[in-house]
């Protein structure tokens, strides 16, 4: 039987153990995992526009500059959103705010080459902003759904496959726009986006359904099975309720998950270039350095989730034990991918496996990270996840400041940074890893917080009970 809770009583029921087979038979394209699915292509298409590479061939001298700046508005639009989306999705339903959120961000995708023929390339600037704005507030909405649809024992296959779409983004971004620009004129590969767009949205809100019993063609098995497996889990009073902001600042299992995401950022600045996909690094180098790493962790993402659903229903092992091996393991294992760093292997075969590596266990960690949200506060998950992304914002800040003072030294001749010894960056980085890793390992958790649970017995009870609010039509 799964141990979901290391502090479980005895009183308490959980659903039977799954074998490998009933694993497999429930992901045959049933209603929760055409919400993963979908979600993973609504993040691809976010991201895939964040990394397009057309947009230098407009005027790669200034477009570069302006594309920069809005890289640095993008995340300051990504900061500054974080506490209203909390309050937003708070209120209203995070499947019609998910939907919509990539709706506009692929329209202001396809509106870019407009903007920047009819008025001036600075727009990139207040576009990367809008797409700050929006793309930030995607993660705590559909940290929002997953109470819903994601029962314990498949939880971090589901999500895992949700998130895939962010890395799948980036290297299809990459590499599409990178094969294409030259066959379409201008910045047009954005338009492709912004259509693509428009037909996800009209199948998210074709598909999808707030909960369960409000879908017209769930089969009963699955009705039944997520209402027996997520139960309590599932509150349906659209009544607002307020954030307990004092309650989740106060938890060492969310400061836990916290420090995860600050130190994290530290390999996603290694694998692809920090996780807003910066231009200037695809454009002056070649896109294959961003798409190769994360089309690997895309690939990785779904699988090393499933293992770890799997390792939850057929061993004895905890909710918690599996997310310490899983982010503190990986956080300790990961180390290794910074000798080549501090040594300054040249090889192409060594560095080669040690992306692939790094990619690997960078998909344990953040597999791990965002199931965990739901783990410790189903009913806040998106407000923790918001305050995470806060973190990495701030992170992301400190990591280019850093990095860009350690790695590259300015040549007034050519007024270019190039390259040069990068041990320092990789010994500090190292060090973020042994921090991230012994907080998360002493402080992190699998339990569900009190705050996190139905306050009383009547709601405990109505929770069992599913509404009839949609987005279908």
């Amino acid at each position: 039987m799964p141990n979901f809770d290391s502090n479980q009583s005895a009183g308490r029921q959980y659903v039977p153990v799954a074998t490998f087979g009933s694993i497999v038979r429930r992901i045959n394209l049933q209603k929760r995992y055409i919400l993963a699915i979908l979600t993973s292509i609504g993040f691809a298409l976010a991201f895939a526009i964040r990394s397009n590479e057309c947009t230098f061939k407009l005027d790669p001298v200034h477009l570069s500059n302006s594309r920069g700046w809005g890289e640095l508005y993008f995340m300051l639009g990504y900061f500054f959103v974080q506490i209203p989306s909390v309050i937003l999705i708070n209120r209203f339903s995070p499947f019609k705010i998910f939907g919509l959120l990539i709706l506009c961000s692929t329209v202001i995708g396809l509106g870019t080459p407009i903007f920047v023929k009819l008025f001036h390339h600075s727009w990139l600037m207040y576009i990367g902003f809008a797409h700050g704005l929006l793309q930030g507030s995607a993660f705590p909405a559909a940290q929002a759904m997953w109470q819903y649809w994601a029962p314990p024992i498949e939880r971090s296959t589901i999500i895992s496959i949700a998130y895939s779409g962010c890395f799948f983004g980036v290297a299809i971004g990459a590499e599409f726009s990178n094969l294409v620009c030259d066959l379409l004129p201008s910045d047009n590969v954005l338009i492709v986006y912004g259509l693509l767009g428009i037909v996800w949205f009209v199948l998210w809100t074709w598909s999808i359904y707030e909960n369960p019993s409000a879908h017209p063609t769930i089969t009963d098995a699955e009705l039944q099975f997520l209402k027996q497996s997520i139960g309590n889990y599932i509150t349906t009073n659209n009544t607002p309720t307020s954030i307990p902001w004092k309650e989740i600042f106060s938890s060492k299992s969310t400061w836990a998950l916290f420090a995860a995401m600050f130190c994290r950022s530290w390999t996603s600045l290694y694998l692809i270039q920090g996780d807003f996909s910066e231009m200037d690094f695809i454009h002056e180098y070649n896109t294959w350095y961003v798409s190769y790493p994360a089309g690997a962790i895309a690939i990785c993402l779904p699988i090393v989730g499933f293992l770890a659903d799997l390792l939850l229903t057929k061993t004895s092992k905890s909710v918690a034990y599996i997310r310490r091996l899983y982010i503190s393991g990986g956080f300790f294992v990961q180390l290794l991918i910074f000798i080549p760093g501090i040594f300054e292997f040249k090889h192409v075969g060594p560095l080669f496996l040690d992306v692939l590596l790094s990619c690997i266990l960078y998909s344990f960690i953040i597999c791990g990270f965002f199931t965990n949200h739901v783990d410790v506060a189903p009913r806040h998950a998106h407000a923790t996840m918001a305050v995470s992304n806060m973190m990495n914002v701030v992170a992301t800040f400190l990591l280019w400041t850093t990095f860009m003072g350690i790695a590259f030294e300015y040549h007034e001749d050519d007024t270019t940074y190039q390259p040069k010894t990068v041990e320092e960056f990789f010994l500090l980085a190292a060090l973020f890893h042994i921090i991230g890793g012994l907080t998360y390992y002493f402080c992190g958790s699998g339990q569900t917080e009190s705050w996190s649970k139905p306050e009383t017995e009547a709601e405990d009870n109505r929770a069992v009970s599913f509404s009839n609010n949609s987005i279908g039509v």
